[in-house]
């Protein structure tokens, strides 16, 4: 059967949005099927499955919702083509391209997995400045902040900050340590560029409060965390996700990295 191009141009955007929808419009019912399906997979990865909470999930997701987006695309343009002009088959290629991962990607922000940006060097070397970092919003939903989580919040100011004391936690600095329950801290990912003079290392002995933790950046002697009076300990409702990797960064090889 013979399709009018405007009607194949139409049915080429309904699948590169939704596939399987274009083949519907044109009565390809089995075609459509098959394309609905591999579709609702796809759903399915985002929830109740939450690929995204990786990086390798997240592009599978999208990568995986972009190439389907082109073919059923591209299917519901050439089935059953009458002769048209030949340059309108860039027309469900780019709808594919600009159109094809935007069911998903709204599923995956539903779903709390939101990228944020950035801006400073206070978490450095674990996230640098410029990284776009993907955080799970829905993270604490059922479970609560645990010490050395890297978290997003929302304290005055955007940040990200890791969790170094949870309610009930003494913690004291000393020098360039951190002493929490009487007991010398481990800071792996923690790095001093200054010295302790610059780095608001001497503080406490403080007791965190119920509801709140103790946050500082890795980036120590720079950050501007609960360390300092005008910041203080956060409310654990300010707490908007956990940091779970970089989506994307100016420097080579980042891309992917988790945030430990």
């Amino acid at each position: 059967m013979d399709f009018t191009t405007g009607k194949r141009v139409l049915a080429a955007l309904f699948s590169a949005i939704v596939p399987g929808s274009g083949q519907l419009l044109k009565r390809e019912t089995k075609k459509a099927i098959l394309y609905l399906t591999a579709f609702v997979i796809l759903l399915l990865l985002d929830w109740p499955l939450r690929a995204p909470e990786t990086y390798i999930g997240l592009m599978m997701v999208k990568i995986g919702a972009t190439c389907l987006a082109l073919v059923a695309s591209l299917d519901a343009f050439l089935a059953g083509s009458a002769k048209g002009p030949r340059y309108l088959i860039v027309l469900p290629i780019l709808a594919a391209l600009i159109l094809g991962d935007a069911p998903v990607s709204l599923i995956v922000l539903a779903e709390g997995f939101h990228i944020y940006y950035s801006p400073t060097t206070s978490m450095e070397p674990s996230v640098l400045k410029g990284d776009r970092v993907v955080a799970d919003q829905q993270y604490y939903v059922t479970r609560v902040p645990q010490r050395g989580d890297v978290v997003v919040l929302r304290h005055n100011v955007l940040a990200m900050k890791r969790v170094v004391a949870v309610e009930g936690d003494k913690i004291q600095g000393v020098g360039d340590q951190i002493w929490l329950n009487g007991q010398l801290l481990s800071e792996p990912k923690v790095q001093h560029i200054v010295g302790p003079a610059a780095s608001h290392s001497e503080f406490g002995p403080i007791r965190v409060l119920p509801g709140s933790l103790f946050v500082m950046g890795d980036n120590r002697d720079v950050s501007f965390d609960s360390r300092q009076p005008g910041f203080g300990q956060v409310s654990s409702r300010d707490i908007l996700g956990k940091a779970l990797y970089v989506y994307t960064s100016k420097v080579p090889g980042r891309w992917g990295k988790k945030i430990e």
